[in-house]
């Protein structure tokens, strides 16, 4: 029984010991488990209070991108999961490095295939993201989202 509680402690230690670039992965992790769940609650959990996301669009100007608190992306995020069925995607990390003040930078890019009533969507963006710990717990506070391309009427595979 010692034993067990010996390994319980050594794996918490090692747990809290994390990196704050493996912290940051880990929140990558459940962000994409919170989205392919639809699962907004969890995806909440996962941004910081004061978080800000930014939308940009292809080929729009800076006037034409988007701006969201942390309420109203997550507002946006639960009306878009209430309005598309299956979704594929992939997604790839390019980047993930900390500062000397705490802050973790992420640069990535995703492609999503989603079904929306009788039509798909092709989007392909990068996102670049900040975090940080708050209260010891790493939490996303800025997203910058670069849209690439959307094709809103993807037709069906043969």
């Amino acid at each position: 029984m010692l034993r067990c509680v010996s390994l319980i402690l050594l794996a918490t230690a090692a747990a809290s010991a994390a990196t704050p670039e493996d912290q940051a992965r880990a929140v990558l992790d459940q962000w994409k488990a919170a989205c392919k769940a639809k699962d907004v609650d969890a995806a909440s959990r996962l941004l910081a209070k004061d978080c800000v996301v930014i939308m940009t669009e292809p080929t729009a100007d800076p006037k034409r991108a988007r701006f969201f608190t942390r309420e109203s992306y997550l507002k946006l995020l639960k009306e878009r999961f209430s309005t598309i069925g299956a979704t594929t995607s992939t997604q790839t990390t390019h980047a993930v490095s900390a500062s000397d003040t705490g802050d973790v930078f992420v640069i990535g890019e995703s492609e999503e295939r989603t079904h929306v009533g009788e039509r798909s969507e092709l989007f392909r963006y990068y996102v670049y993201m900040v975090m940080r710990s708050v209260e010891g717990k790493m939490l996303i506070r800025l997203v910058v989202s670069q849209l690439t391309f959307y094709f809103p009427d993807v037709p069906s595979a043969p």
